[in-house]
């Protein structure tokens, strides 16, 4: 911000500020003209002058066009790293428009395309990653989705989800694979997925298992209270209830084990697996040994 020019000197300055501010008002409008006409390159030297200048650079229409030329610039390069440093720009670009004038017309009567746009553009390259097992982009890319919705859903016009839990899913997911190579990326996964679990999500049994691996020797409360909730939200699923029976036997609880395993049979009266445990587990109760097995 600046302070206001003492008035001495106000028609000595309004001599020389009329002319740069018509440049670069003119710098504005004349990029339309190769934006229209595919010219990019040239649209974004104007632009990009009138977007530090600091006549212009509080213009909304100057950072909307801003959007514009780096979106087709994105889009023009969109196979190299380029294109998604270019993605980035417009997105920025747009939220400094729509900052200045929250109902910018070009934004308002198309519902704010260009930002879905670069949602979908962001999904597109993130999914395409994925696929193709480079899991460091998709990450990325999902992340840059994850943060579009974010914004658009703060803008309080009724568009993107207070979660967007899919997004979220597959944030995890390219961590989870990257932890193949990279351990510690695992930790990243469990961060992203203990979100969704805060929420109860059902569609993946599969989070609720990384993330009681991830807490078994770490958080035995976490570990217990994602265990709790995944049986609570998967009753049918077995792997759960193997779970539970393998961390009570491995406590020591006799009691708990021997419950655990009682539930597992009622359920499945062909539960061979539970029938032999509990058979066991009551031997070894009658019959305890010590660590030689005497």
């Amino acid at each position: 911000m600046q302070l206001t020019k003492k008035i001495l000197c106000s028609l000595l300055a309004f001599g020389t500020a009329v002319p740069a501010l018509h440049a670069q008002t003119k710098n504005v409008n004349k990029a339309e003209d190769p934006l229209k006409g595919g010219k990019l390159d040239e649209a974004r030297d104007l632009i990009s002058e009138a977007a530090t200048n600091e006549k212009t650079s509080d213009k909304a229409k100057t950072w909307y066009l801003k959007g514009e030329v780096y979106q087709g610039l994105s889009h023009k390069d969109s196979a190299t790293a380029l294109g998604t440093l270019y993605r980035d720009t417009a997105f920025q670009a747009y939220k400094q428009c729509l900052k200045l004038d929250p109902k910018f017309p070009s934004m308002l009567l198309t519902n704010y395309k260009p930002l879905s746009d670069i949602y979908v553009s962001y999904w597109r390259d993130g999914a395409a990653a994925f696929n193709s097992k480079d899991y460091q982009n998709a990450l990325n890319d999902f992340k840059n989705v994850k943060t579009v919705n974010d914004y658009l859903y703060s803008l309080g016009l009724g568009m993107g989800s207070k979660m967007d839990t899919m997004a979220i899913l597959n944030i995890g997911n390219a961590a989870y694979n990257m932890g193949q190579q990279t351990p510690a990326m695992k930790d990243t996964a469990a961060v992203y997925y203990q979100q969704l679990a805060d929420i109860k999500y059902k569609e993946e049994a599969f989070i609720y298992q990384v993330l009681l691996t991830e807490y078994r020797d770490k958080d035995e409360a976490k570990y217990l209270a994602t265990l709790n909730e995944a049986k609570e939200l998967f009753p049918d699923n077995k792997d759960f209830a193997s779970e539970e029976i393998s961390y009570y036997n491995q406590k020591g609880d006799m009691t708990e084990l021997v419950s655990k395993l009682k539930d597992a049979i009622a359920k499945d009266p062909n539960n061979y697996s539970a029938i032999l445990n509990l058979a066991i587990t009551y031997d070894n109760m009658a019959n305890p040994r010590n660590d030689s097995g005497q």
